[in-house]
């Protein structure tokens, strides 16, 4: 297994395990209360989207210095998933400057 695709193995591994955990725990292995295969599909999204903005994060110059990635291994570990098509705008999307607005709540 090469470089690239070793996070996938362990990330699937992963959510399995914790799939196993809820549904044994959470849901009182009730057949009935499985996961489908919707919660799981959301649930591999949402983890290959944070690894992707990590990994995107990891390659700032300004926050790592010579310690950031390259781009170039970035873009290969990333190479044909549709969810980082377009990892320009990703980029752009992660770094871009604003400010965070609440909603008028107390914090927590």
């Amino acid at each position: 297994m090469n470089k690239e695709n070793s996070w996938k193995v362990s990330e699937s591994a992963y959510l399995a395990w914790l799939d196993r955990c809820e549904w044994r725990i959470g849901r009182e292995q009730n057949p009935l209360r499985i996961h489908t295969k919707r919660e799981i599909t959301a649930q591999w999204r949402t983890a290959i989207n944070r690894r992707l903005r990590i990994g995107w994060a990891l390659t700032s110059k300004v926050a790592f210095g010579k310690k950031a990635l390259r781009q170039a291994e970035v873009r290969r570990t990333w190479k044909g998933l549709t969810m980082a098509d377009n990892l320009r705008a990703l980029r752009e999307d992660i770094f871009a400057e604003g400010v965070l607005v609440g909603t008028g709540g107390t914090a927590c």
